[in-house]
């Protein structure tokens, strides 16, 4: 993530008072959005990975992000995870994930076994963007091509944005359009 004058935001705008100012350069904050379902199908759809708990790499995962966006002097604020928590493979994780700051926002399943988590994020995604200024790096842990508008507003609001997603499981337009340098491959966070 990227170094920011003294004092101001990605967008220019001055920080709110009891944010980082001079004494920290480089000090940025992440907002990380988690379509759970969305890792989770993507990791146990692979070969290699046969055998092992994909709950708990899906957690690892997880938790080195929050890691690498410290060590990048951008410590995640705000966490969001998204999916149907009560059936599996959300009922499991719920609880872990809530202790690991990604507060678990339930999502509606339909008929055909499609949920809201998208939408819901894409909803939370803006909400941030326009009430949070503080907040300069927006983290969206997913490979969806749904994801294209919501990677663009977060751009055009001229804030920092990271794609983290398994990388034959990801959108080629999504990938396009955010940028290889924006994005994260979630199997190096294993």
């Amino acid at each position: 993530l990227r170094t920011l004058p003294c004092g101001r935001t990605p967008a220019g705008r001055r920080r709110r008072p009891g944010t980082p100012n001079c004494g920290d350069r480089t000090a940025m904050h992440a907002a990380v959005f988690v379509d759970f379902e969305n890792l989770f199908l993507s990791l146990k759809n692979r070969e290699e990975l046969t055998g092992q708990r994909i709950r708990d790499l899906c957690l690892g995962i997880l938790e080195r992000l929050k890691e690498r966006l410290h060590a990048d002097k951008a410590p995640m604020v705000l966490g969001r995870s998204y999916a149907a928590f009560d059936t599996y493979p959300g009922m499991e994780v719920a609880h872990d994930l809530a202790l690991m700051g990604f507060d678990p926002q339930y999502v509606l399943t339909g008929h055909g076994g499609k949920n809201s988590a998208d939408v819901q994020l894409a909803c939370d995604v803006c909400r941030v963007l326009y009430r949070r200024p503080d907040i300069d790096a927006v983290v969206i842990v997913s490979g969806d091509r749904d994801f294209i508008p919501i990677a663009r507003q977060v751009l055009e609001e001229n804030r920092e944005l990271r794609v983290v997603a398994i990388p034959d499981s990801t959108s080629g337009d999504l990938r396009m359009r955010v940028g290889g340098e924006r994005f994260w491959n979630a199997l190096d966070l294993i």
